[in-house]
């Protein structure tokens, strides 16, 4: 048998878009991830108090958590697709896709807060993750009211896919819970021969599955039992499946997985060609199980991975005019980074450590780039001295939807160059004279200053 760690390419992330914020939903859609830092304890605190009690350890005396909750990070390819996840509930929750031309599911995904509108009244999801072993065993976690805290994409001049990273919190994770049967072995072997004992489970291989256990006259129940025991851990379906545990004359099988009870899960006992037992059709459902995942999930399709040469960069000196400008042979490199503004809200007398509400702060996007240095450049230059604002658009277009449009991820937005925004001239890449830029999102008006659509195929999401 394979040693017990956990290995990556066993994790699995998958989501469900819940109706009511914190009310856990079942996952609809896994989420393809590159990387997904999952932390159960992200935002616990550890109140420890250093009494004056006449002890010189660190800590004198056991701390108590006062707060929790869970923190993630999610590393991927960006998609047209599962972008939606993190603009929903991180931009803007609520939206529906919009077909664009009849019949043809070309879906228009507008994601825009005005200004002066405080709240983006975010869409929650329910989040699961699985770890597995090379044995199959699960490691699986769940939490509700899940939102997303920022939203990062970037690609450059050598890369082949863009990049998309979010980080979200939710409320405290849970693991399911393995179900528990036990069988109580009754009697005392007058006749030497085998036991028969038969395992009944939803998803054993084999299942139903009769096992003889050789017994001698004059063994307790206790020593039955302890036969049983040995014969079930040694059977291979019987032991991938459970745990095989118990004492005296108790046999207790413990699924190695979560799974949502099963009504059908049996230990059966009864006198094969020995005799003396009492046979017993039905064990005890000791423990009921749990699930802390939702099973079957195919891979979605579509999904079409934005290339990173697919970009195309707009600046423009007016939000009407944004698209009209491109600027080509310039742009090597470039960063959006987008800071919802959404942060867990927790109240005294909610009667829970972890968030029950979120709050709104201030939101926004900075573009980080690295330019060649050319006329376009030296446009930025002069902007950034005359503290201008830059209208700015970036735009990625994939595959035509049927006869419809094609799939796009278009983001806009009023820019200025804040201190430093203009970086430092000397550096060079590959014998070209290059600059960095910073820009920062900023009012246009009440009505505009920063939009994203996304067209793609999926009238619904995540399912």
């Amino acid at each position: 048998m394979a040693v017990d760690s956990t290995i990556k390419k066993y994790r699995k992330f998958q989501v469900g878009r819940e109706t009511v914020h914190g009310t856990e939903v079942a996952a609809a859609r896994i989420i393809r991830a590159l990387n997904v830092t999952w932390n159960d304890h992200g935002s616990w605190r550890k109140y420890v108090p250093q009494y004056d009690i006449g002890r010189m350890s660190l800590d004198p005396d056991v701390g108590e958590i006062t707060r929790k909750g869970q923190q993630g990070r999610v590393e991927t390819d960006l998609s047209f697709e599962d972008f939606l996840l993190s603009l929903l509930c991180g931009y803007k929750g609520g939206v529906a896709g919009v077909e664009q031309t009849g019949g043809e599911g070309d879906y228009l995904w507008a994601f825009k807060n005005a200004p002066d509108a405080a709240d983006p009244e975010p869409d929650s999801f329910s989040a699961q993750f699985r770890m597995r072993n090379a044995n199959g065993q699960n490691y699986d976690r769940v939490v509700p009211f899940g939102l997303v805290s920022d939203i990062e994409l970037s690609f450059d001049e050598g890369g082949d896919a863009t990049k998309l990273n979010y980080s979200f919190f939710a409320r405290t994770a849970r693991g399911g819970t393995e179900q528990v049967e036990t069988a109580v072995i009754v009697g005392t072997i007058t006749g030497s021969g085998n036991a028969t004992v038969t395992v009944t489970a939803a998803g054993m291989n084999g299942s139903p599955k009769a096992v003889s256990v050789a017994v001698l006259v004059d063994d307790t129940a206790a020593d039955v039992a302890g036969k049983i025991r040995v014969a079930l851990a040694a059977d291979a379906d019987v032991g991938d499946f459970f745990t095989v545990s118990g004492a005296g004359a108790n046999v207790v099988l413990t699924a190695k997985n979560t799974a949502a009870n099963d009504a059908t899960m049996n230990i059966a006992y009864t006198n094969g060609t020995c005799t003396g037992l009492t046979p017993d059709a039905t064990s005890d459902d000791t423990t009921a199980g749990v699930s802390a995942f939702t099973e079957g999930l195919s891979l979605p399709t579509p999904f079409d991975i934005v290339a990173a040469l697919d970009w195309k960069l707009y600046i423009d000196d007016a939000w009407a005019n944004l698209g009209d400008t491109q600027v080509a042979a310039t742009l090597r490199s470039l960063t959006w980074r987008y800071m919802t503004g959404i942060d867990p809200a927790l109240f005294v007398g909610d009667g829970r450590l972890d968030h029950s509400d979120y709050r709104v702060m201030p939101r926004g996007a900075e573009i980080s780039a690295e330019f060649e240095f050319n006329g376009n450049a030296a446009i930025e230059r002069a902007a950034f001295e005359a503290s201008s604002k830059r209208y700015i658009r970036i735009e990625a277009l994939g595959a035509q939807i049927g006869a419809g449009d094609t799939k796009r991820i278009t983001i806009d937005g009023s820019y200025q160059y804040p201190d430093g925004g203009f970086g430092e001239l000397g550096r060079e890449s590959n014998g070209n004279d290059v600059v960095s830029l910073k820009l920062r999102t900023v009012a246009d008006d009440d009505d505009n200053d920063l939009s994203v659509e996304v067209v793609n195929s999926l009238a619904t999401f995540p399912a």
